[in-house]
C-alpha cells in the first residue's frame, strides 16, 4: 500500500473534511506507516 492509497482509506471513515491539523497529522501518519526503514522514528 502506498501513501495515497492509505491517506484516501483513512480520508474515507473520517466522514468529514479533516481539519489542517488533522490533515498534517495525517500525512505525517501516512509517513510513518509507510516508511521501510526499520529504524526510522
Amino acid at each position: 500500500m502506498n501513501i495515497e492509497e492509505l491517506k484516501y482509506q483513512i480520508l474515507q471513515q473520517f466522514g468529514f473534511p479533516p481539519t489542517p491539523e488533522q490533515a498534517q497529522a495525517l500525512d505525517v501518519f501516512v509517513q510513518f506507516m509507510t516508511d521501510s526503514n526499520p529504524h526510522a522514528v
